[in-house]
């Protein structure tokens, strides 16, 4: 989530209790010129995420982030902020309605690679909220693209499971190590088809108050994605 002057670096850490992790941002890649550098304390009550807005940055400038805790350093991304003044060109990449059991994500791979592209605007569906065999359940089993959890999610534990189930996906990591995401979001981050008292895809005999599944996504929409907390 860049702008000008600083990005938004997102991870999350697979520990059992709640653990400190120190981040780096450099404006090369063996991180010899470290520009900005954390600490960010996280645990349960975030599912583990962590988001640092990394300010003070030039705009239109390239950087690389990295992560350590428990002794593990990540791998490192690659960001940048935006440009200011008239430009020649600018690639952004426009993707949208992402559903992980309808097939791989090779739009993703192919965005990691493209040298072209300089941000990813993603327009929301994000993820998609049905169960498995709402949609072709058995082909997307037999691709190894099952839901998690198989049915409708509805709770915070369940949003929080099918994020980072989209998360575990190789080319969804190479594009988001790769390129700086702005991204928004539409129905499915809650419920297909959602109004402010409801949506039709929310059933409140069987799935509860839609009040609380709508809190749930939200939560599990901003632990989750590397986007800037609201106000």
């Amino acid at each position: 989530d860049p702008d000008a002057t600083s990005v938004v670096l997102w991870t999350r850490v697979s520990v059992a209790a709640p653990v400190e992790v120190e981040w780096e941002l450099a404006a090369d890649a063996g991180f010899a010129r470290i520009v900005r550098q954390g600490r960010f304390a996280t645990g349960p009550e975030r599912d583990f995420t962590v988001k640092v807005l990394a300010d003070g940055l030039e705009p239109g400038g390239h950087y690389f982030y990295r992560f350590r805790a428990v002794g593990v350093t990540s791998a490192s991304g690659r960001t940048r902020t935006l440009p200011v003044g008239r430009l020649e060109r600018l690639g952004i990449a426009l993707a949208s309605c992402s559903n992980y059991s309808q097939g791989f994500f090779n739009a993703y791979d192919a965005i990691a690679r493209d040298p072209a592209i300089d941000f990813v605007l993603h327009t929301g569906d994000y993820i998609y909220e049905h169960g498995t065999d709402a949609w072709h359940g058995d082909e997307a089993r037999k691709i190894g693209r099952a839901h998690q959890p198989e049915h409708e999610i509805v709770s915070l534990s369940d949003y929080r499971t099918r994020h980072a189930q989209y998360k575990t996906d190789p080319a969804s990591q190479a594009m988001l190590a790769a390129k700086p995401l702005l991204a928004c979001w539409d129905d499915h981050e809650s419920a297909n088809n959602p109004w402010t008292g409801g949506a039709q895809a929310h059933n409140p005999e069987t799935e509860g108050r839609w009040e609380d599944r709508r809190a749930a996504s939200i939560q599990a929409y901003f632990e989750w994605m590397p986007v800037r907390e609201p106000g």
